[in-house]
């Protein structure tokens, strides 16, 4: 029955593989290269082991779908290298085609001394001087729905490190904001390219949906999907590691089948019950 077919259809695309005409490594690796503009360097890159992990995996998952398994997969080691010298700043030779050692060395070096004066700065000015921008570790308690409102449109409510869960304007319009930040040169809190923006209205077909995406999440169900209204954007549920994660992210059609595209997050489990703790707070707030 379905289970016969699922099973000649990896045959199918087993047999496949074997007539892939494998693309150069250094043009894979090149490409390597182009994806992680998207990303953060080195000391902007706010994430831990876990974080660069799923970084590597959004990689090579872009990477097999342009390229094929046949092309990536030889190369694991390599882009892994590649991506993490890129995330940490580390000269790696994985990471050579990022740039020379000298060029490394020099940017640490200027980074030593920028952090240097941005600390003589910030003594200087004294700890009173009013913050034009938002700085890590300062999102306020959100003990009631008043606060909690307020927070979401203002510093957001705080999911981790460096993401966080807002509502904020955009072009007359307000979006739902579940992001990953970064700092600039000068200690701000700037979004980054990770994450996704949900209309009013995929936020309200989301949190209708609160509880059946929480049952599927608690069951690691890897088979659910709920698409979003007007896009292309689905929640779905993964395992990284032995962890659950729950992906928000923007989809794309290629050969006439629907693909994770690179516009998106994956929320862990703690990051996932502060959203649905907020869940209320965020329909207030729009």
């Amino acid at each position: 029955g379905e289970r016969r077919e699922r099973e000649r259809e990896r045959e199918r695309e087993a047999s496949m593989d074997a007539f892939v005409i494998s693309v150069p490594p250094t043009v894979v690796l090149s490409k390597v290269k182009e994806l992680l503009q998207d990303y953060p360097r080195g000391g902007n890159f706010g994430g831990g082991d876990e974080e660069k992990g799923y970084v590597v995996e959004e990689i090579k998952n872009c990477l097999k779908s342009d390229f094929g398994n046949a092309s990536v997969d030889p190369l694991g080691e390599e882009i892994k290298a590649q991506v993490l010298g890129y995330l940490t700043e580390e000269e790696t030779e994985g990471a050579a085609a990022l740039g020379s050692t000298a060029a490394h060395a020099a940017h640490a070096a200027h980074a030593a001394d920028d952090d240097t004066e941005k600390k003589r700065q910030r003594e200087k000015k004294g700890v009173n001087e009013p913050e034009k921008k938002q700085r890590r570790d300062e999102a306020p308690a959100a003990d009631t729905p008043a606060s909690l409102v307020n927070c979401l449109k203002a510093e957001g409510v705080k999911l981790s490190e460096k993401r966080f869960l807002k509502v904020r304007p955009y072009k007359g319009k307000t979006f739902v904001d579940i992001r990953e930040y970064y700092e600039d040169n000068d200690n701000n809190l700037k979004p980054g390219k990770k994450g996704i923006s949900l209309a009013v209205a995929q936020w309200e077909f989301f949190s209708k949906n609160l509880q059946e995406v929480d049952a599927a999440f608690q069951s690691c169900s890897k088979e659910y999907k709920l698409l979003l209204p007007e896009s292309q954007k689905r929640v779905t549920v993964s395992n990284f590691k032995g962890r659950t994660l729950l992906d928000i992210r923007e989809w794309y059609e290629k050969d006439g089948e629907f693909k994770p595209g690179r516009k998106g997050i994956s929320l862990t489990s703690d990051q996932w019950t502060a959203i649905k703790s907020s869940a209320n707070g965020v329909s207030a707030a729009l």
